[in-house]
C-alpha cells in the first residue's frame, strides 16, 4: 500500500515539473529558469530531459549536434559551430554550475571556446561563456 503511494506521488510530481518545462519553453517572455525542491524528489532526472528541450532549440535554429566522451570520464553534453568556431556546451540547471568537463576540453583539447547553459547570470571567465538557459535560442551565430 505505502510502496503504491509513493510511484503514484512520484508520478504526479514528474509530470507537474514536465508540464511547467514545457510551459517555461512555450513561452514568449522567458524568465531566467530555477528549479528548486527537496532533495530526492526527481529534479536532476526531469532536468536530464531538458537536454532534449536544448538539443530541440538548436536543433530548430539550424546547428548540427555532436556530443563528446572520452573514456566515460569526460563528457560534453553538445559541441556546436558557434562565432565559426566547435564551441563546446554544457548544460546545468542545478544550483552546482561547476563544469569540470569544460574547462577540461578547454584546456587539454586545443578547444577554443565554451559555453556553460545555466541558472546564473551572464558572465565570462577565462574561455567559458555563461549564459542563462533562455538564450540557447540566440546562439545562431
Amino acid at each position: 500500500m505505502h510502496l503504491l503511494h509513493i510511484i503514484r506521488t512520484e508520478n504526479m510530481l514528474k509530470r507537474k515539473i514536465e508540464r511547467k518545462l514545457l510551459a517555461w519553453k512555450e513561452n514568449k517572455d522567458k524568465n531566467c529558469l530555477l528549479v528548486k525542491g527537496a532533495r530526492q524528489v526527481g529534479k536532476t532526472y526531469s532536468i536530464n530531459k531538458f537536454e532534449n528541450i536544448i538539443a530541440d532549440i538548436f536543433t530548430k535554429i539550424g546547428k548540427k549536434l555532436y556530443y563528446f566522451e572520452h573514456n566515460s570520464q569526460l563528457e560534453i553534453d553538445f559541441f556546436i559551430r558557434y562565432n565559426n568556431k566547435a564551441t563546446a556546451i554544457e548544460v546545468k540547471s542545478a544550483e552546482n554550475t561547476k563544469a569540470k568537463s569544460l574547462t577540461s576540453i578547454i584546456n587539454n583539447w586545443h578547444v577554443e571556446q565554451g559555453i556553460k547553459l545555466s541558472t546564473k547570470n551572464i558572465s565570462v571567465k577565462d574561455n567559458i561563456i555563461n549564459y542563462p538557459l533562455y538564450m540557447a535560442i540566440f546562439l545562431q551565430k
